[in-house]
């Protein structure tokens, strides 16, 4: 049987457009938008995804801190020297022209950054970096601007008149890790006409020009989108290709969604899994024979692997399907079809949205899909070459190591346009991360939805910082530094053209099916505290459902059965105490019968807690001046009820650091939401009393991957994803005791204490 489908003729308009595409419209309502060059034009368009199918010239520039000689030192690499003695430029633009992205690394928060526009004397911009982009000061906060991933990136237009000069001091050299690494990059246009420059004083009609901006960009981040088709969905035997859709043009086509699912529901996850690799999605203009678009459906949604919930400015995975505001145009005619290469029936939907008239300036969207393999080491991994006239808007590239090493991270991205070649500094900074990533990180134009030992999985949308070109483009990226690294790469680049032509057929390959990651088995917890964060709850049990059909025999079966229960409860799906029995029975193990009981416990009595530690130092926990807990384990989390009262209440962990990277990660977690280590922890150095508040990139869960490999699976949800390991500074090197000090209210607590501040995500409702 097909599975049915809610009807509704359009894809749910009350929400979904109005969120996406509410800005948009606002903007345009103004006499002559794309004349104007006032500053607040420019931010306008930050969420105008209408944009993206412009292929209107811009001219576009782009600079680093990249090695000159190929090599892998992309840092301390600055344009000159300024006329202040020990300070650089790290940019000297001449306008008029817009800073569309700033991006940075490798400096201190108390790091000092200038901007001087126009030539002015006194600096118009003087901060230190966590000031100005550590989403506090207007308009650089957040979803503009982001202290993120030990990074700090922002989208807040500069735009100047005559020029843009930006400085810093030479990084400075720290006491026990010597010479800091700066690192940037920044997008840049050059524009034709005069500009007004970035204001000395924000113009009164910012506030609420900053707050639909804001909620647009905010809201594309959300994964609770419904999606609804008007019509019932087809059937794909395999080995067949059907088209869902077809239109005729002039049109454009701003949000349209898809859902393609088994027709046999009670296949294996990991069957499941594959068919998002083996349905190819393919998209055809202008009665053309061959499509422009070939991309496995998973890949060009940003799944490569497994169905993740994900959203940003262009694209959302959500539970019902997948969503796309990239635009759809076509001057005479569109095509949309779905090839099934599996060995399996599968259904299909599609709904195309209200279609919006034709502008002169839209192109056609293309879709290049690519797979390299650990064959190909020692060279780089191809997104795309293309010839003609248009913009590349963004990608989405998986890796999967095989060196058990991050290092195939270290490769730069080289784009070439029209003979002029930009070079990045490195895999992840182009993704507006670094070192390796800390954890996922969500945001509209970038993001880290998988990150894991040794995969990650990652996508960048260039809405103002596309990149044009009227002949041709080429982008690569190594394969680690030097392309020394063995791993497989599959990438997803995405670009309009000016004309349709078309592109490599991904249907005609061999190798669309997902890798194997051979540390898989190992990452398991790491993966739930990952989906955890990002609140796909739906995923936690598909993964575990996999990871039990070839594991049902192991004593941590009945603890992740049990863990998979409580996911339901995230879920709000009915549990009772008679879905326990089996595990107080005993019939799961003694572990999980255990744990049944802690959390029966828990559920009986509103003013009871849990309060779990999983630190990697020697140490107590207290609660208002009570021991609670003096065992610790880095693998293994420790779990002990509480009965607290109403108000505010302390939590205080002692830690003495007795391993080479230590860390503490201690939480609570209530009925209504958690309190623990992170943002906002207070700490007391036992040399000299001092007190300072953390700053949250110190850490981001444990430092290395190593201490969540093999991690001991638990049913206690929650308290190791939305609690944040943290160490005081330097604590590497002082290992000194430190008092950590966490106070919470127990009638205010947050069902995601630090997700917006760690992982870019909008506050949970």
């Amino acid at each position: 049987m097909l599975r049915k489908f809610v009807m509704n003729k359009q894809l749910n308009t009350s929400r979904i457009l109005t969120l996406f595409t509410l800005l948009a419209l606002s903007a345009c309502s103004r006499s002559n938008n794309s004349a104007r060059t006032d500053w607040l034009n420019f931010f306008d368009r930050l969420a105008d995804t209408r944009h993206f199918a412009s292929v209107t010239p811009e001219s576009g520039g782009y600079l680093s801190t990249a090695d000159p000689t190929g090599a892998n030192n992309d840092y301390n690499h600055f344009q000159g020297a300024s006329r202040e003695k020990g300070w650089v430029v790290l940019a000297d633009l001449k306008g008029p022209g817009v800073l569309d992205r700033f991006w940075m690394t490798g400096v201190d928060e108390d790091f000092p950054i200038r901007f001087y526009f126009d030539g002015e004397k006194k600096p118009r911009i003087a901060q230190t970096v966590d000031e100005l982009f550590g989403a506090n000061l207007e308009p650089f906060v957040y979803p503009f601007s982001q202290h993120v991933n030990q990074c700090w990136w922002s989208y807040v237009p500069l735009t100047y008149a005559k020029s843009l000069r930006i400085e810093a001091p030479y990084p400075p050299v720290h006491r026990f890790w010597g010479q800091r690494r700066l690192y940037i990059q920044a997008n840049y246009r050059s524009l034709p006409d005069s500009v007004q420059s970035f204001p000395e004083k924000l113009p009164p009609p910012f506030p609420a020009q900053e707050a639909r901006v804001s909620k647009a960009l905010t809201d594309s981040l959300r994964t609770d989108i419904p999606l609804t088709f008007s019509k019932e969905p087809v059937l794909l035997e395999p080995e067949t290709r059907k088209t869902l859709f077809t239109a005729t043009g002039p049109a454009t086509f701003t949000n349209w969604a898809i859902h393609m699912a088994p027709q046999d529901s009670a296949l294996p996850e990991s069957v499941k899994n594959a068919l998002l690799q083996q349905v190819v999605l393919e998209i055809t203009y202008e009665d053309s024979e061959t499509p422009s678009v070939s991309v496995p459906l998973g890949d060009f949604f940003c799944n490569a692997w497994r169905k993740r919930n994900l959203s940003c400015l262009a694209l959302s995975s959500v539970d019902d399907g997948y969503l796309s505001r990239l635009p759809l145009s076509c001057a005479q005619s569109l095509r949309v079809s779905l090839n099934n290469r599996s060995a399996h029936a599968v259904s299909a939907a599609f709904n195309p949205g209200e279609p919006t008239e034709r502008i002169a300036s839209d192109g056609y969207l293309h879709a290049v899909w690519n797979k390299t393999g650990p064959e190909q080491k020692g060279r780089p991994h191809p997104f795309a070459s293309l010839k003609g006239k248009g913009k590349y808007v963004g990608c989405y590239l998986a890796v999967t190591s095989l060196d058990q090493s991050w290092w195939i991270l270290e490769g730069d991205e080289i784009i070439t346009t029209d003979g002029r070649q930009f070079s990045g500094t490195g895999l992840e900074d182009y993704f507006n991360g670094g070192w390796y990533y800390r954890g996922c990180s969500f945001s509209p134009y970038s993001g880290v939805l998988d990150r894991y030992p040794f995969r990650t999985g990652q996508y960048r949308f260039h809405l103002q910082d596309a990149v044009y070109f009227n002949r041709d483009f080429s982008m690569t990226i190594e394969r680690g530094d030097q392309n020394v690294s063995a791993g497989t790469m599959r990438s997803t680049a995405y670009f309009y053209l000016e004309k349709p032509q078309p592109v490599p057929n991904a249907s005609s390959r061999a190798d669309t099916i997902a890798e194997v990651n051979p540390y898989e088995s190992y990452s398991l917890m790491l993966q739930l505290f990952e989906l955890e964060r990002a609140r796909d709850y739906h995923a936690c049990i598909r993964q575990i459902d996999e990871w039990l059909e070839t594991n049902a025999a192991s004593t941590n079966a009945g603890v992740l059965q049990l863990r998979r229960l409580e996911y339901r409860r995230l879920l709000n799906e009915s549990v009772s105490r008679d879905d326990y029995a089996p595990y107080l029975a005993g019939e799961q193990g003694e572990p999980a019968r255990q744990q049944a009981e802690q959390l029966l416990w828990f559920y009986e009595k509103p003013n009871r807690y849990l309060l779990g530690a999983v630190n990697n130092v020697a140490g107590q926990v207290a609660v208002n001046g009570k021991t609670v807990m003096t065992k610790f384990h880095p693998l293994q989390l420790m779990v002990t009820g509480l009965e607290l009262p109403d108000g505010t209440n302390t939590i205080q962990i002692t830690g003495t650091p007795n391993r080479a990277v230590p860390w503490v990660q201690t939480g609570i977690r209530s009925h209504q939401g958690l309190a623990g280590t992170g943002q906002g922890c207070r700490v007391v150095r036992s040399t000299g009393e001092q007190e300072f508040t953390l700053p949250i990139n110190v850490m981001r869960g444990p430092p290395h991957d190593e201490n969540y490999v093999n991690a001991e699976p638990n049913a206690f949800v929650l308290l190791q994803s939305e609690i944040y390991g943290i160490r005081a500074h330097n604590w590497d090197a002082m290992r000194d005791r430190s008092d950590f000090f966490v106070d919470f209210n127990t009638m205010n607590m947050s069902a995601s204490p630090f997700g917006q501040a760690v992982l870019g995500l909008p506050s949970a409702e």
